[in-house]
């Protein structure tokens, strides 16, 4: 056993602020409201096996997770509560897995509905399953007609109950409500419906954090909640605050602690100059801890801040990725939802826009669409070129122009950068996951040959 003083970090998680969690939860619910505790991917961080026990022992006699092998790890430490599964299984050796398990799985398809039928007949092992409705996320789940076949098979066989059916809200904390009570509106129709063919189906939930703070009406008789219990509200807008607790703490001792005279400089790219003598400590942490290396570099230069705005405003409305040259870093902006705001604030910021497209039309040729590989942009004066490449020791990838190469390749396509006169700015985009040390080290000195040539 390795003893806790040879650890320089750890994480501690208070389980008085899980249990204070719990009780906030359980203010918001209706009678009859059954709690399904969601702890997928390891109890958001806080330890699913640990989490499940503390919430087991204060009456949640319902989990759910993402994946089987969760489940089956929860099985293994002891928990004897149900266990909903929220994705498909997609082979039979999985379902039959679930069912000796009595882990309950999600239907989805009416092919996983015919596979579960043959698996509990030849196992003559009694099933429990949840019919998940796809309403519009357009993840995976089950139209209307879909649902009432999936029925009709499921019940040719009497080892399958058909416990709980269900759906998943896309925007439960957004301002607008209009799509949320719609996905509500067309899950009913689907339980009504079936209600309608003879098929009762006693559980039903559609309700996550979100909406069980935004729409108490649509508890029904269960929700599916895993953010307010690991201490966060979900992002967005929300009606109701809870006294949430946040039960994770990362801690790690000090490594060393020197010091450091006024005017010296701190990290990799001396990126921060001290403006006077100061005491540094070192801390044991990185990459692998998950603290992730971002741009932060400043504009160099009014005109270099106007062009990050541009590229902010045009995000907000949702123009196609764009790419504009700046003398600090190379900034792209990749749309991940869609913002919908007040027409008053749409017009603010549409001026805004306005105004700092034209100071940038002013002060550069144009924007340059974004796609894949290397190409020139900028003023007449200064030209930029984007590398991309992967190191990933035996293979990766360096894009110039739709050239596409190895680490080898990579440092290649840089050598032919440097040696280009029309060239005077170089932006080395790599993902190295895993990657190799060596070819790292071989394309770090051609970089200095290229600063050596007076290129940024």
């Amino acid at each position: 056993m390795i003893s806790a003083g040879c650890y320089d970090k750890w994480i501690e998680i208070d389980v008085d602020d899980i249990r204070s969690n719990l009780e906030q939860v359980r203010s918001c619910l209706q009678e009859d409201v059954r709690l399904i505790a969601v702890i997928k991917a390891n109890a958001y961080g806080q330890g699913a096996p640990e989490v499940a026990r503390t919430l087991y022992q204060q009456g949640v006699e319902f989990f759910a997770v993402s994946y089987l092998s969760e489940a089956l790890a929860l099985r293994k430490c002891g928990l004897k509560a149900s266990i909903l599964l929220l994705t498909p299984l997609t082979n039979p050796e999985q379902m039959q897995e679930a069912i000796e398990n009595f882990i309950t799985p999600s239907i989805t398809s009416l092919a996983e509905a015919e596979m579960i039928n043959i698996i509990s007949r030849s196992l003559n092992r009694f099933a429990t399953v949840h019919l998940k409705i796809d309403t519009g996320l357009g993840r995976f789940g089950l139209d209307i007609n879909q649902a009432v076949q999936c029925c009709q098979v499921l019940k040719r066989n009497s080892n399958i109950y058909i416990e709980g059916i269900y759906t998943h809200m896309a925007e439960g904390a957004a301002r607008n409500s209009r799509y949320t009570k719609k996905q509500f509106r067309r899950f009913m129709e689907v339980v009504t419906y079936l209600q309608e063919r003879g098929y009762r189906i006693p559980i039903k939930h559609c309700a996550n954090s979100a909406v069980l703070l935004n729409y108490p009406p649509m508890q029904l008789n269960a929700v599916r909640v895993g953010t307010l219990l690991s201490g966060e509200h979900p992002v967005g807008r929300t009606n109701r605050r809870l006294e949430l607790r946040n039960p994770y703490r990362f801690k790690c001792r000090i490594i060393s602690l020197k010091t450091v005279e006024k005017g010296g400089y701190l990290g990799y790219q001396r990126s921060y100059r001290l403006k006077k003598t100061a005491q540094i400590a070192v801390l044991p942490v990185g990459y692998r801890d998950g603290v992730a290396l971002a741009v932060n570099n400043k504009a160099s230069g009014f005109i270099d801040l106007l062009k990050i705005l541009t590229k902010t405003v045009l995000y907000y409305f949702n123009f196609p990725r764009v790419q504009i040259p700046v003398k600090k870093t190379m900034l792209r902006m990749y749309p991940i939802y869609q913002r919908r705001n007040t027409m008053g604030k749409k017009l603010v910021v549409g001026l805004l826009v306005v105004f700092l497209v034209i100071m940038t039309v002013l002060s550069i040729q144009g924007i340059n669409s974004a796609g894949g590989g290397g190409r020139l942009s900028g003023s007449s004066t200064i030209g930029v070129i984007e590398i991309n490449g992967t190191i990933s020791g035996d293979n990766g990838g360096g894009v110039m122009g739709g050239y596409t190469a190895n680490s080898m390749d990579l440092m290649d396509t840089i050598r032919r950068a440097g040696e280009r006169e029309d060239i005077k700015v170089v932006v080395l985009r790599i993902d190295s996951p895993g990657g190799s040390a060596v070819a790292s080290q071989e394309i770090a000195l051609e970089l200095d040959r290229l600063r050596e040539k007076g290129k940024r």
